[in-house]
């Protein structure tokens, strides 16, 4: 073989002849184009091979081969001579030559840190990686894949250094001036540049909702899912097939082709966003046709019963009776005004958001299976959605008072306990515990309690002026089973806000560590939700087999030291349980209620810090102070909200208002200033009991009588 290398060029001569499709399947994104027989494709790259060794191990051509019949189980060639630039925006740029295949390369795999990153077409051999850190450390390898899904061995690897985030006022340093270094081992190579500062993204994108699996011939099938949501935005999502990563795509469609006949697969998709981080995983399970099974042509029956539920100015939920098939449904397609929506849901209720105000709408559902047949559409119904809302807020004396006609008319609000006023009206002196009982804010309980809350006087209370708080030392305080009003109100929903202090990580010592348990059930046999430091659980068998969604509570915005306001809503008739911590979206979590106690209501358990070890030093916690303050449960999540920003994108400092009273044109609240003590301006928030919210503050003003606060 005869090659001609200069120092950092050479040229590479490629015969490809087949035509690509995607690793085990493609994303509507990322599908490789079809290449046609016989065509040659030349690439000439520059890189930083100079020794003969690198120059023989390229080679003069690349034959490929049409297979004529039978089974491809050759596995393409690694892909080689990866190399990266860092720049100065946060990205790395890297690129590589390609792999050969006998048939064709139909898809390459990045992978950073030994994860997978994302996926690209055969036709490409570059990638970009965005949002990475400052002075860190990323170490990438790429892998080849044909249309058969045999995969190459990993590269080389290829490590980049980002380097120090240049503060504010410095000049900052040019990337990659010439930085590139040959490490010790030819098999690692390092570049280094600057990244302007910037704060890292640890929010993790929101599981990919309703997987479905339709379109089964003999050896593909079609997943199909709803788009997850991120704090920054979603890119993409990884595609596993029977837990082996198989590609990704930035739509929310992927096609596998050359599987097995009469087989059974468990797939599955992970969201990611531009930082890396991941969701966790939402999985179907599915067989291809074949076999003795015959072909199913028989589409499901019309979804019939369509009706409309809650109507707001900007939504709708529209609801169905389930459809029948002989093999079963796998989901409804969604229909507006006679178009696809590209939505499809596997329950048989969907909200439609984004809406216009007082505009009508025409809504239809199809019912479709596992084989892509579709059913007709229902008879559409119409409806309009309700007029703007024009509400007022002003201050009035102890409180605000918003006016106008409110979005909806049932107080929301079961429980409310502001510690100050709880205390001053108890009667107890400062330092007592907090009492329990049937007459009590909260209820007595069986759980072993090491260190019980007490009523403390402090000058670190949100606002920073003198105040009461609760407060515990020690590992287990926790306030059991408040005593709101009509727990037979929300037998599927409920939302939970409190204000949290903990004077170390609650991860620090391990274990599981619950914030919050709600259950249908005291003897944990029901439906048994926990949030704890470290995941999401929700079980729901008598075996106690929780489904889990993992993610630290300091990765989801929680930190110790400081007061931190954490939320919970459930409603497990969509179903999900869903938290944030100072406003940052954590979990996403599916769960369903038990069916043995469909009529029992949800209820909270406890509330506070339940360390999951045990009452001994080898467990720690014994000396940590945890304090809590200002806790609000509702029927749903429709509340109001106070806020010193003008628009609830930007909202950062915010503060649930209690309600004093609640009438179709009038709300009257309480006033809770907290950490917007201080605030120049407030505005108000009207949360509807969608979760749908005013997207501008009411700005606050003040009655003619009545001085603003």
């Amino acid at each position: 073989m005869a090659v001609a290398v200069q120092r950092s060029v050479w040229a590479v001569e490629m015969l490809v002849l087949a035509s690509l499709a995607a690793c085990g399947g493609s994303g509507n994104g990322d599908e490789a184009p079809a290449l046609q027989q016989g065509r040659a494709v030349s690439a000439a790259v520059q890189g930083p091979d100079t020794t003969q060794a690198a120059a023989a191990a390229i080679p003069d051509a690349v034959a490929v081969v049409p297979l004529q019949g039978g089974v491809d189980d050759i596995a393409p060639s690694a892909p080689h001579s990866v190399s990266a630039s860092a720049t100065a925006d946060g990205r790395v740029a890297l690129s590589w030559l390609p792999a050969s295949d006998n048939v064709g390369v139909a898809s390459y795999h990045v992978w950073r840190d030994g994860q997978p990153l994302h996926s690209v077409n055969g036709s490409t051999t570059a990638y970009t990686d965005s949002s990475l850190a400052s002075a860190t450390t990323y170490v990438y390898r790429v892998s080849a894949a044909d249309a058969a899904g045999n995969s190459s061995p990993q590269s080389v690897e290829y490590s980049v250094t980002t380097a120090k985030a240049v503060p504010a006022g410095e000049n900052e340093v040019p990337a990659a001036q010439g930085g590139e270094r040959i490490a010790a081992t030819t098999s690692v190579r390092t570049v280094q540049a600057a990244l302007v500062p910037r704060e890292p993204d640890t929010s993790s994108p929101t599981n990919p909702p309703d997987l479905v699996a339709h379109s089964r011939t003999e050896s593909s099938l079609v997943l199909q899912w709803r788009e997850s949501t991120d704090n920054v935005g979603v890119v993409g999502y990884d595609v596993f097939k029977n837990a082996v990563w198989v590609g990704g795509t930035s739509g929310r469609e992927f096609s596998f082709r050359n599987l097995a006949p009469a087989s059974r697969y468990e797939f599955s998709v992970r969201a990611y966003d531009a930082a890396g981080n991941r969701s966790a995983a939402t999985t179907v399970t599915t067989a291809t046709l074949g076999g003795a099974s015959p072909v199913d042509i028989v589409a499901p029956t019309i979804p019939a019963g369509v009706t409309t539920g809650a109507v707001t100015s900007s939504s709708v939920v529209v609801q169905w009776k389930a459809s029948s098939d002989a093999t079963g449904v796998a989901g409804y397609e969604l229909y507006q005004n006679g178009i696809s929506t590209g939505e499809v849901t596997r329950q048989t209720s969907y909200t439609y958001g984004d809406l216009a105000a007082g505009t009508a709408y025409s809504f239809a559902v199809k019912a479709f299976d596992a084989a892509g047949n579709k059913s007709a559409a229902s008879a559409p119904i119409s409806v309009r959605t309700t007029p703007a809302t024009v509400l007022t807020a002003r201050w009035i004396a102890g409180g605000v008072v918003i006016e106008g006609r409110n979005p909806w008319n049932e107080n929301p609000m079961m429980f409310w306990d502001d510690v100050a006023t709880a205390f001053a009206a108890s009667g107890l002196p400062d330092g007592a515990e907090v009492p329990a009982g049937a007459d009590k804010l909260y209820g007595a309980s069986s759980t072993v309690v090491a260190s019980r809350f007490k009523y403390q006087r402090t000058s670190e209370t949100r606002s920073g002026e003198a105040g009461v708080v609760y407060a515990a030392t020690g590992h287990k305080p926790v306030l059991s089973y408040p005593n709101y009003n009509g727990p037979a109100r929300t037998f599927n929903k409920m939302y939970v806000s409190w204000w949290y202090k903990p004077s170390v990580s609650p991860g620090a010592e391990g274990a599981s560590n619950k914030f919050i348990r709600l259950w249908d059930n005291g003897n944990g046999y029901g439906t048994r939700i926990s949030w704890t430091q470290m995941h999401m659980t929700c079980a729901v068998p008598a075996d106690y087999k929780p489904e889990v969604s993992w993610g630290n509570w300091w990765d989801k915005g929680g930190v110790a030291g400081r007061w931190n306001r954490h939320e919970v809503e459930v409603d497990l008739s969509v179903p999900h349980v869903r938290t944030w911590v100072n406003g940052v979206a954590g979990h996403n979590h599916p769960c369903v209620k038990s069916a043995d106690y469909a009529n029992s209501p949800i209820r909270i358990g406890l509330i506070g810090f339940d360390h999951g070890g045990y009452a001994d030093n080898t467990h720690g916690y014994d000396t940590m102070k945890t304090a809590m303050d200002d806790i609000y449960i509702a029927n749903s999540p429709a509340r109001v909200e106070l806020s010193d920003s003008p628009t609830w994108s930007t909202t950062s400092n915010r503060e649930v208002l209690p309600v004093k009273s609640w009438a179709p044109n009038r709300i009257e609240l309480g006033q809770v200033r907290g950490v917007l003590k201080g605030a120049a301006k407030l505005y108000v928030y009207v949360v509807a009991p969608d979760g749908s919210v005013n997207a501008n503050g009411m700005a606050l003003s003040c009655g003619s009588s009545t001085a603003c606060p």
